[in-house]
């Protein structure tokens, strides 16, 4: 799940609140979100929330990276909080005596109110495509080798059953790269920042995804039929 959302934190110094992931502990789900503005990943999973264990913080970037590598190490993780701290108990092996050896990790929190995640996620449903994602990250990665820091986006051209990938750049020349995809809606194209397409594609383990897609100025939308969403704004084509 940290891994689904963390690659969206914002590294801007003074949008400190920003600058980690959002663990959410209510209505019995845990979700976690991360944004950085321009992009917004959330994943979340049903689970048992007793009411005086709800709650929220901010989990700052450094203590993300480390959690991601200390998770892998067991199997069970305990979570304790308050409005300054957390404390991250992982459960990592059983000793010759039978008692658990636990990996501790202990952490301040961002101090602030995260922003309203809820209504930067589109409401309407779009064009709805589903992707071979391994195939379409490929792609997508093969295309933004021509971009530039000049010209850096990617493409996507929807026509019937066809998905076109293309980027250009002064310095590097052009790419052009499609695939086969079941759609039968209007034809309409919209560019993105290749980093915010590969980014999720690469976190996700899933062999399908969905993407979603309005007009040329709206944002696009990354679904799985787990509970995941990665929103991400286009580049407005010249």
């Amino acid at each position: 799940m940290l891994r689904s959302v963390a690659y969206a934190q914002s590294t801007d110094e003074t949008r400190y609140i920003l600058n980690g992931v959002y663990l959410n502990f209510r209505d019995g789900k845990f979700s976690l979100v991360a944004t950085d503005g321009r992009r917004l990943a959330l994943i979340a999973k049903e689970m048992e929330v007793p009411a005086e264990s709800a709650g929220a913080i901010i989990l700052p970037a450094k203590t993300v990276s480390e959690l991601a590598h200390l998770l892998d190490k067991g199997e069970k993780v305990k979570i304790n909080f308050n409005d300054r701290r957390c404390a991250f108990e992982i459960a990592t092996n059983k000793d010759t005596n039978g008692l658990v050896d636990s990996i501790y990790l202990y952490s301040k929190v961002v101090e602030g109110n995260y922003p309203n995640y809820q209504q930067v996620i589109p409401k309407e449903t779009h064009q709805r495509i589903k992707l071979e994602r391994e195939l379409f990250l490929q792609c997508v990665h093969r295309a933004a080798l021509v971009c530039s820091e000049k010209a850096n986006s990617v493409k996507l051209k929807l026509t019937s059953n066809l998905l076109e990938i293309t980027a250009q750049s002064p310095d590097f020349g052009e790419a052009h790269e499609s695939m086969a995809i079941n759609y039968s809606g209007p034809d309409l194209q919209v560019a993105f920042n290749p980093a915010f397409l590969i980014d999720p594609l690469k976190a996700l383990t899933k062999d399908e995804v969905f993407f979603e897609v309005k007009d040329e100025v709206s944002p696009g939308v990354f679904k799985t039929l787990e509970s995941f969403v990665c929103v991400i704004m286009p580049v407005r084509l010249n």
